[in-house]
């Protein structure tokens, strides 16, 4: 009994602020040190990461969100799963990379907490906004749980868009998704990843409303699919580097030109130019929104999540028996090197509530109760009365 009760209340953990902080801390380093693939901006990767994880959610099949399905091989005659996924190319180096850092942390938080820790860190290296984060995230336990067919393609007309993260599949209005949208603005494009070139903006590593500037400009070009490579089609357009005489192309996806003009047919304005160009002449207030819808997609699919809890915060309801999983599971060990160089400790789990100590205390005295008892009784039936004859 004893010994049960040790076991149960030491696996009681909870995620507080200086856990947290050691987290971002560490991924904010990897974001540095850690050589990207060509052309990639891990920021950037690492914030689609997040989204395409969590964007597996349908609010009418009642399923999906953020699961970290991705860390795992399809498994024995499984043909598609979500490391595998077309939609999910140019991911997987990312998700290795990150499993440096997360295994450092894995008796803290689930994997995909972690990953959507890392979307946050991302967001404000690149200059945006906090992140109120909550945890508590189950990860999958194989491939097996992969979620597949619900990321929304990039040739979409506005229905389209909606019909993918509206409120019968992510649950968002038309200003959350717009907002969302304008995650675009880190990051760029790649050919053999997803058959489109070119960043969305002239400032790719800042997380700014120059994506929406730059879509609500005139000069855009459609540019038709090749017939011959991966090129999809997208729209372009030539922009000056701030007040330099530097130009760089730029694109939008039919998708992203959705929120102005029909990309069918660009005679048509969106039902949503509106917001589109509000958020154009409104950083502050694009940030509020995308705050807002952000922190729903990350919690799509999930309940009971728990806020981040002060280091001497003693209240109870901070400590929970961790479950990450539906079950216990080794996680794939990443075949790269560790960025890390300085040798950090694996941190310690956080100390038990003194409710938890109580409980053990009195464990503990039932059981020294039961060894008492047990020696008396065993005297007494050893020294008992005389047999008679």
């Amino acid at each position: 009994m004893l010994l049960f009760l040790f076991l149960f209340f030491s696996s009681v953990v909870s995620l507080r602020e200086s856990q947290l902080l050691a987290i971002q801390s560490d991924i904010d380093q990897l974001f540095d040190e850690f050589e990207a693939p060509e052309g990639f901006f891990f920021p950037a990767t690492a914030l689609r990461l997040a989204f395409h994880d969590a964007g597996t959610f349908s609010k009418s099949a009642g399923n999906g969100g953020s699961h970290a399905a991705m860390i795992f091989d399809c498994a024995a005659g499984q043909k598609l799963c979500e490391r595998n996924n077309p939609d999910n190319v140019g991911l997987p180096w990312a998700v290795d990379a990150l499993e440096t850092v997360y295994k450092l942390y894995s008796n803290v938080c689930s994997r995909t907490d972690f990953w959507q820790i890392a979307a946050n860190v991302a967001i404000v290296k690149t200059g945006g906004p906090e992140i109120n984060f909550r945890w508590g995230r189950k990860d999958a336990v194989s491939a097996l749980q992969s979620v597949t067919g619900r990321l929304p393609p990039s040739n979409l007309d506005w229905n389209g868009v909606t019909s993918f993260l509206g409120r019968s599949r992510l649950g968002l209005s038309d200003r959350e998704i717009v907002a969302l949208l304008g995650a675009h603005t880190i990051g760029s494009t790649h050919l053999d990843a997803s058959g489109h070139r070119f960043a969305w903006d002239t400032t790719p590593d800042t997380f700014d409303n120059q994506y929406y500037i730059n879509l609500m400009r005139d000069g855009w070009d459609f540019v038709p699919p090749s017939r011959f490579g991966p090129f999809q089609q997208q729209w372009e357009a030539d922009r000056r580097i701030g007040r330099s005489n530097q130009f760089v192309s730029t694109l939008m996806l039919d998708a992203d030109f959705s929120m102005k003009q029909n990309p069918r047919n660009p005679n048509f304005l969106s039902p949503v130019i509106d917001i589109t160009n509000f958020y154009a002449i409104n950083e502050r207030a694009w940030i509020e929104d995308f705050i807002i819808a952000w922190e729903k997609v990350q919690e799509l699919g999930h309940s009971n999540l728990r806020s981040i809890c002060r280091d001497n915060d003693n209240d109870p309801s901070c400590d929970f028996v961790k479950q990450d999983s539906l079950q216990q599971t080794s996680a794939p060990q990443s075949n790269r090197n560790s960025f890390r160089d300085d040798g950090a400790p694996e941190p310690a789990p956080a100390p038990l509530a003194p409710w938890a100590w109580a409980l053990i205390a009195l464990a503990i005295i039932v059981v020294l109760g039961f060894v008492v008892g047990g020696i008396v009784l065993f005297r007494h039936y050893r020294n008992g009365t005389p047999e008679t004859v």
